[in-house]
């Protein structure tokens, strides 16, 4: 578990430093200047009136939901795609979007007795994440707290 758990932390750390977020609620506030399908290396971040979806390498990886208030975003996952959880635990997953609770199962199955660690992974996984964001044209920054470099968009 102790390899798997270290592969679920680079999953989240990847998702973190590229994410934002699909899922939305008609009283959800986002900023229209984001809808659309935005690029970045390696990744597509498709924004609809606050929901998203994001792929990395063409692979369908998260969605979720997203606020904005004044330059910053909230994004909040809510669903990850079997394929991209498939990059760490080699073909455990069907080819569907799965929420907490269904991946918390099936990580059980894989690993029983472990479910603290996983529920720690897990949590960390579907936590809101915060970012400060601009747009300027067809360009879409934005400003991860951890990131020391912005992770840049271009509208497609």
């Amino acid at each position: 578990m102790t390899n798997k758990k270290f592969w679920l932390g680079m999953l989240v750390l990847t998702l973190v430093f590229g994410m934002t977020a699909i899922g939305c609620k008609e009283d959800i506030e986002a900023d229209s200047a984001l809808n659309g399908t935005w690029v970045s290396v390696g990744q597509t971040l498709v924004l609809d009136n606050g929901n998203f979806t994001m792929s990395s390498n063409s692979i369908q990886a998260v969605r979720g939901t997203y606020t904005t208030s004044n330059g910053k975003i909230t994004s909040t996952p809510t669903n990850y795609h079997g394929n991209f959880l498939n990059l760490w635990f080699e073909d455990a997953f069907t080819s569907t979007w799965f929420t907490k609770d269904q991946i918390r199962q099936k990580l059980i199955g894989l690993y029983p007795g472990e479910e603290e660690d996983i529920d720690e992974e897990l949590d960390e996984m579907f936590a809101p994440f915060d970012a400060s964001y601009s747009v300027s044209g067809n360009t879409l920054t934005i400003h991860w707290p951890e990131d020391e470099l912005p992770t840049v968009y271009i509208k497609q």
